[in-house]
């Protein structure tokens, strides 16, 4: 948690997910880098991580908004 701590005050795109961290892991030349899910599953034991809710969009649907087409496809 520590290295996720240093991520959130330092890094300039506000990156401090899981896969932040695990490009962080490989750019200090970490030996046994852990899965993207499984840092993902120990944030969510830390309470850490926050899973999206039912009314936040997904990607997908997001760029139909954006768009506002009404279609998947625009």
């Amino acid at each position: 948690m520590t290295l996720r701590t240093q991520l959130r005050d330092e890094s300039p795109l506000g990156e401090f997910g899981a896969a932040a961290i695990r490009r962080e892991m490989e750019k200090l030349g970490e030996e046994q880098i852990p899965a993207l899910r499984t840092i993902g599953y120990i944030l969510e034991r830390a309470g850490a991580r926050r899973l999206p809710s039912a009314s936040t969009p997904s990607a997908a649907t997001a760029g139909v908004v954006l768009a506002g087409c009404g279609r998947k496809t625009c």
